[in-house]
């Protein structure tokens, strides 16, 4: 882990501020000027690339240095004074008794340069790469000698620079430094060499003609040992503080650099321009994008995770599916630790930050996948998910418009615009088995083909009052595999008839439980072709309608394709279909006896 260590004494220092130039020096690479001392191991370390550390050798107990490997659950505190409790092999510099800093990352606050600090131990070592990066992220301390160390740095550098540092000190710091030097350097550390490179392979690479003189010119220059092995071939050896130089693509790129890449010439890439095709799902996706962007919606990218009290907040059963929950192995934090069920609690999540910065007229819309836990042992269930929230005023705060909030119609809207779009039929509004955070009386089921495909409803006041969040506050979650495999590609068209519409309106007494999608179900059933269509034109509960009553007004469009319509037609027609609603849901002709 330390295959080379050195050490260096300078006795008699006066600590001190560093002189003007080496102050804006390391300044100007956004390094902050401690002492001269400390600064004369950063700038040393910006100079050769070699990171540095000065110990006050009076606290260095036994007045020697041991390298060793970290016991678990040792403490240690660090310059920057936080106590940090270590996992065992994390290699430390120790005097005879503690340690007094972590190998290649940071000192410890117990030998740190003082003010009356008189006589300094210079460390300058190399130590393995991997060691120091497996520390500096286990103990997230990222500093700049991490940085180098764990990048690798140059292992025939590292008396070069303690000299440099001393000489620096000496000069710097009123110091003398001590005869002798330790250097424990059992084993070589071994460095690229002989690495072979080929004239025809840079050209081919950079699509020149680069002559083999200046190619090894190039070399040459850059410090590298270029040797002649065959015409056109060589076996090069880059200087040993060119750690990042070990194979010939490494040689290529600099004799590119420094050749110039205005003399590598410009071509485009051939390759055949394919179609895309996208699958269902992604087709469908896309036009769900533009349908609620051309009404008015933003576009949201929530996390994946959520709180695992977020089933609590939205009040879900016991039971329910969306309890599922995937907990994540290594959380950023406990809010985000499970991986969410559900669309819907992220929007309001956002809509509840967004209120409290002052921004409450709200339309806003996110596509995603849900995560649900399956058998132990097995991948999650997962499934792509469409939902959109709308909260605040319909209309933007102008004169001309009322002060009118939103409502489930509004958000119903929408959604039925995004089912024309889609090209889905046999859509139904269903009110039974509402969600516990939905708002009970204002709230549906999405049903496609008599199968569940979403929900839509007023979020309930008591989770509104929860998220501190006042007026109403509509949401939907689609299922976007149902609505992908119910999507048509194509429509059915027929053409527009010469000939005028004859309308019929017709107001029906019904149970106020009553759904209007009885009604229309039962008349859309008949398949009538003169029926053009038929539509709820007013609903009214007020004065002179029976308790527990409502009156439903539906209006009935009727056309010939191939002539106008007489009385008589519309008639027999109009009264066969009145009395098919009479007699299958109840109702009753309002004004009729």
């Amino acid at each position: 882990l330390c295959p080379r260590y050195t050490a260096r004494v300078i006795q008699g220092v006066t600590i001190g501020p560093s002189p003007r130039w080496m102050r804006q020096r390391l300044e100007a690479v956004g390094l902050r000027s401690i002492n001269n001392i400390v600064d004369i191991t950063n700038f040393v370390m910006m100079e050769l690339g070699q990171p540095l550390h000065a110990f006050d050798f009076r606290f260095l107990e036994e007045g020697r240095i041991v390298v060793r490997r970290s016991t678990e659950g040792e403490p240690f505190v660090s310059l920057d004074e936080k106590e940090r409790i270590l996992k065992a092999d994390t290699l430390m510099i120790c005097d005879g008794r503690k340690p007094v800093a972590i190998a290649g990352i940071m000192g410890g606050l117990n030998s740190e340069v003082k003010e009356d600090t008189a006589m300094i131990l210079l460390e300058s070592a190399y130590f393995a790469p991997s060691s120091i990066r497996r520390s500096s992220r286990m103990l997230g301390m990222g500093t700049d000698a991490a940085f180098r160390f764990e990048r690798g740095i140059d292992p025939e550098g590292v008396v070069r620079a303690a000299d440099r540092a001393a000489q620096l000190m000496a000069e710097l710091g009123g110091g003398r430094v001590l005869k002798g030097i330790i250097d424990q350097y059992p084993r070589t550390v071994p460095t690229a060499e002989d690495i072979r490179l080929r004239l025809a392979r840079i050209n081919d690479i950079l699509g020149t003609e680069v002559p083999a003189e200046a190619a090894v010119g190039i070399l040459k220059a850059l410090g590298m040992a270029v040797r002649e092995e065959s015409d056109g071939t060589w076996r090069v050896t880059p200087p040993t503080y060119r750690v990042d130089v070990t194979r010939e693509i490494d040689f290529i790129e600099e004799i590119a650099r420094l050749w110039g890449y205005d003399r590598v010439p410009l071509t485009l890439p051939s390759a055949a321009a394919a179609p895309v095709h996208k699958a269902p799902k992604e087709n469908a996706a896309d036009r769900i994008r533009e349908v609620l962007t051309g009404a008015g919606y933003t576009e949201l990218v929530n996390y994946s995770f959520i709180s695992p009290a977020a089933p609590d907040g939205l009040g879900l059963a016991a039971d329910d599916p969306r309890r599922r929950l995937v907990r994540i192995s290594n959380p950023l934090t406990e809010d985000q630790s499970v991986m969410r069920t559900t669309l819907i609690w992220g929007l309001l999540q956002t809509m509840a930050r967004n209120i409290r910065s002052g921004a409450g007229d709200l339309k806003l819309f996110e596509i995603g996948r849900l995560f649900f836990a399956g058998v132990p042992g097995e991948l999650p269930v997962e499934r792509d998910t469409v939902a959109c929230l709308l909260t605040g005023l319909r209309y933007d705060d102008q004169w001309h418009h009322p002060d009118v909030r939103v409502d489930f119609y509004d958000l119903k809207g929408v959604v039925e615009g995004l089912f024309r779009a889609l090209k889905i039929a046999d859509v139904r509004f269903d009110s039974a088995d509402p969600e516990p955070f939905l708002h009970p009386g204002r709230a549906c089921r999405i049903l496609i083909g008599g199968q569940a495909a979403g929900i839509l409803g007023e979020v309930h006041p008591d989770l509104l009052e929860r998220l501190d969040v006042k007026g109403r506050t509509v949401v939907c979650e689609l299922d976007l595999d149902a609505l992908a495999a119910a999507a048509r590609a194509v429509c059915a068209f027929r053409g527009v008839s010469r000939f005028p519409a004859v309308a019929r309106d017709v107001a029906f007494l019904v149970p106020r439980e009553l759904e209007s999608e009885a009604l229309l179900g039962h008349i859309r059933a008949t398949g009538e072709e003169l029926l053009e269509k038929v539509q709820i034109f007013d609903v009214y509960d007020g004065e002179r309608i029976e308790p527990g009553f409502k009156s439903l007004g539906l209006r009935f469009s009727y056309r010939k394709a191939d002539g106008t319509l007489t009385d008589d037609e519309v008639q027999q027609v109009h009264a066969a279909l009145v009395a098919r609603v009479v007699e299958r849901t109840g109702a009753r002709v309002r004004g009729e006896s």
